[in-house]
């Protein structure tokens, strides 16, 4: 799909969201899927679920630009872990010392 189009961006994430709708635990936005769980085990069966939906329709990965089983993450700005989602230091920290 041509994502010039205007509308190209917002009909990739309907398609991505019908086609991991149902799945516990995970979040999409374009061409990013954030997976998570209490533990590794849930963890681990939630992305096998999304690596099994998107087999089945033949989409795949760039593994380069995966990570797997990782305890914070830094995303769109933010740092993500299981204390929650705080923006990064170092966009504070710009801001305060404008």
């Amino acid at each position: 799909m041509p994502f010039g189009l205007a509308s190209a961006a917002a009909v990739f994430q309907r398609a991505m969201e019908r086609l991991l709708g149902g799945l516990q635990g995970i979040k999409v936005y374009q061409d990013d899927i954030l997976v998570y769980g209490r533990d590794e085990k849930e963890h681990n069966e939630r992305v096998r679920g999304v690596l099994q939906r998107l087999e089945k329709s033949g989409l795949t990965l760039k593994a380069g630009k995966c990570k797997f089983n990782v305890h914070e993450i830094d995303y769109l700005g933010h740092k993500i872990s299981s204390k929650g989602i705080e923006p990064k230091k170092e966009l504070v920290d710009t801001i305060i010392n404008f």
